[in-house]
């Protein structure tokens, strides 16, 4: 039970939507390509997913820049989760989030499974942190590599891979889902006429490091749509999309477990770079007791993209390990006085360059995304940038999160010191200072 949770992680952008085409990103070429489509004219009411696409355009003040790095789309994603294994209602809860990144069909390969050719296409998620999971020190970031199986065609999911790995590249945990290759449904999402829902419905088999030599089964039932046009705002701007839903239940048999769950996903495509945005929700119960026992929310939200010689976007996107210090506390053997040494956690950095050497910092300052001018490239000083009270089992008092950061534009790293200061003013007073070291590097 206690590594069941991997099997949602991936879920979340390779056995849903993509179970009917398009997944890893709306990363087939020709899905949005293939449709002849007037330019602007089409029949709301009968126009497919792949039509309503191919009539958007970006906005015309979207930064687009000439590159040679290979083709790819960067998301940053946050969730928030509760779970109760034993189904006793005692649940662990908080926030999660991370980094997902695709690469459209630059990185797919021709492979075997299960004695057939298939394509390959790999995605990679990267865990920052999780409030609820704590119990190994070094536990994150730790990074899960995704690889769907597909028809030669692009249109079928055959299944999929996931292996996990810690910072240092160890392995973890991996999980695989197959379907037999005549049993794959024949729903292609781009072919979806709005308002008139697929469905289908498949088995599958599961196999996994912590399910040792048992092979258990799912029977998965879902239902896909194309529900129409949206406007929406993102790190690229407003964007004109074009919105797919899919509803999924599964019912997961075990030899001595079953669970029950069910699956929904909402996503916003757009022109030349595939989908934009994408909100999911997760829910599980024990099949024999109905107790929940998983419960998750994440939204995905693009950063940027390059794809056939163009980038698209404006921010840059840094991603680093905070490794803890030495800590401080007054008075001695207080609430306040613990240590973390050694202990890390994944942070990244999103920065808009400007021009002279300058640039805009992008965070969340603990109550809403604020931003500061910074030296870029350059060393930056910025104290008490993130300030959060807090009201729990522990106490009542205030976070401050201050840090001393260096982007090294030339070598592509990024360097420093990040504190975290605590101030507790009930049961008793104390304060805290919790130092990190910062090491990292722009992966976008």
């Amino acid at each position: 039970m206690k590594n069941y949770a991997l099997t949602t992680m991936v879920l979340a952008l390779s056995t849903a939507l993509t179970a009917c085409g398009g997944g890893g990103g709306d990363s087939s070429n020709t899905a949005v390509a293939t449709p002849a489509v007037s330019t602007g004219v089409t029949n709301p009411v009968k126009e497919t997913l792949a039509q309503c696409i191919a009539s958007l355009s970006l906005p015309a003040d979207l930064k687009v820049t000439s590159t040679t790095e290979g083709d790819t789309a960067v998301f940053l994603w946050d969730g928030q989760k509760k779970f109760d294994f034993y189904g006793k209602q005692q649940f662990k809860e908080g926030w999660n989030g991370g980094v997902y990144q695709h690469y459209f069909d630059a990185k797919n390969e021709t492979v075997s499974l299960d004695g057939e050719s298939v394509l390959q296409k790999p995605s990679k998620y990267t865990f920052l942190e999780d409030a609820t999971n704590y119990s190994s020190s070094n536990y994150f970031p730790y990074s899960s590599f995704a690889k769907e199986y597909r028809s030669t065609d692009g249109k079928k999911l055959l299944g999929w891979r996931d292996d996990s790995f810690d910072q240092n590249g160890k392995s973890m945990d991996w999980i695989q889902k197959n379907l037999a290759i005549n049993a794959a449904p024949n729903v292609y999402l781009y072919d979806l006429v709005k308002d008139q829902p697929q469905k289908v419905e498949y088995t599958r088999k599961v196999t996994a490091s912590w399910y040792a030599n048992e092979v258990r089964s799912e029977n998965v039932k879902s239902e896909y749509s194309f529900v129409g046009r949206e406007t929406i705002d993102t790190k690229l701007g407003k964007l004109d999309t074009c919105v797919s839903m899919e509803n999924t239940s599964i019912l997961h048999k075990g030899n001595t477990e079953s669970f029950d769950i069910t699956w929904s996903s909402k996503r916003w495509h757009a022109a030349k770079v595939g989908f934009v945005k994408e909100e999911t929700v997760d829910t599980e119960y024990n099949a024999s007791t109905k107790a929940l026992i998983w419960d998750e929310k994440r939204t995905y939200e693009i950063v940027g993209a390059r794809k056939n010689g163009q980038r698209y976007g404006s921010y840059d996107l840094w991603m680093g390990v905070l490794t803890a210090q030495a800590s401080t506390a007054t008075p001695k053997y207080s609430t306040c006085d613990y240590s973390s040494t050694g202990n890390t956690l994944g942070f990244t950095w999103l920065v808009k360059p400007e021009a002279n050497g300058k640039g805009t910092y992008r965070f969340w300052d603990g109550s809403k995304q604020s931003e500061l001018a910074i030296n870029y490239s350059g060393n930056n000083q910025l104290n008490n940038f993130k300030t959060q009270t807090f009201d729990n089992s522990k106490g009542v008092g205030t976070i401050n999160w201050s840090q001393n950061v260096a982007f090294d534009l030339a070598n592509n790293v990024l360097s420093g010191s990040y504190t975290r200061t605590e101030k507790y003013t009930k049961p008793s007073v104390c304060e805290g200072t919790y130092p990190s070291s910062i090491k990292g590097s722009k992966i976008f």
